[in-house]
């Protein structure tokens, strides 16, 4: 892959700062439970655990088995069971290399690895501690792949592909969920160095283009842009960045046709989903989604109202 991100890694950082948002959001949500005598320490890490597995292990070890089933066509069989334990970051890096057609498993190694610290430390530090860690995680993240580089693993399959150096990128996610939930007059100083950040990171990213930082530093970077962007999208984007985005909406008005905003005359939907389709085109209250195909939003408070369902609320 070369020292330099591609579109590929970047849409990989984009999906880590999103997953830590989401992961830290619903294990905060948790720990309120626990806190509040809700549920306990054990069934609040069971339920999260069971969670994760059942949305993703079917379809993960059904990809295994059917690779498996194809001999050493995709992967060698001797090293399915570094794929089956979800240590595939691992296996790459012990052979410098990704070589495999299984080559984006370390992306899904690097999740599960995140599934089991990260609801540890999430439930068992204290939640004024919470901010603290996260920024020391977040500045080992690009020392760790620094680390790696200069000590000689310079393959991206090597100094990229470790759990500790993708924690600036899971890390910023965790700040956008941890700091909507503190109040409002606490947070936009935070808010404010978010985007202040996102703006110096501008510079250095559009340099790096012409001059490549070694071991992929420029993710930190990219890190802090993404979690502008999430951060953003939650509460809806004011300001020139609000009006902008609002032109570029209007200047598409008229290019969705009636099939596009229902989707169910194209696509044979099971019976038991019609109906919620049908009250989303209708413009129900839930439905805000659906109702940008009539008409684009008036103003920025609509887009938040428009968009903001999608990431948060």
């Amino acid at each position: 892959m070369g020292h330099q991100a591609n579109l590929g890694n970047l849409g990989v950082q984009l999906f880590f700062v999103l997953s830590g948002f989401l992961i830290t959001r619903i294990l905060l949500s948790l720990k309120d439970r626990y806190v509040t005598g809700v549920t306990d320490r054990r069934q609040t890490l069971l339920s999260f655990f069971l969670r994760r597995a059942a949305r993703i292990w079917p379809i993960y070890f059904l990809t295994l088995a059917l690779v498996f089933a194809a001999g050493d066509r995709f992967e060698h069989r001797s090293d399915m069971i570094w794929h089956a334990l979800f240590a595939s970051n691992f296996l790459f890096f012990r052979r410098a290399e990704f070589g495999s057609t299984l080559s984006h498993f370390w992306t899904l190694a690097v999740e599960q690895q995140f599934y089991l610290l990260w609801p540890l430390l999430v439930l068992y530090v204290p939640q004024r501690h919470l901010e603290k860690v996260i920024l020391v995680l977040i500045l080992v993240a690009p020392l760790t792949r620094l680390a790696l580089y200069t000590a000689g693993f310079t393959d991206f399959a090597q100094y990229n592909v470790l759990p500790l150096a993708n924690f600036d990128s899971l890390g910023f996610g965790a700040l956008v969920a941890l700091w909507s939930r503190i109040p409002v007059m606490e947070a936009n100083g935070r808010w404010r160095t978010l985007s202040l950040s996102a703006a110096a990171a501008l510079l250095p990213l559009v340099a790096q283009t012409f001059v490549p930082l070694p071991a992929n530093l420029a993710q930190t970077l990219y890190a802090v842009v993404f979690a502008w962007l999430i951060a953003g999208a939650r509460e809806g984007f004011t300001g020139v960045v609000g009006r902008t985005l609002e032109s570029v909406w209007k200047l598409t008005d008229g290019h969705f046709s009636a099939a596009d905003c229902r989707p169910w005359r194209r696509v044979s939907w099971p019976r038991r989903h019609r109906s919620w389709l049908r009250s989303r085109a209708r413009g129900d209250a839930s439905g805000s989604s659906t109702r940008m195909c009539a008409r684009p939003p008036s103003g920025a408070a609509e887009l938040r109202s428009s968009f903001g369902g999608l990431i948060g609320g």
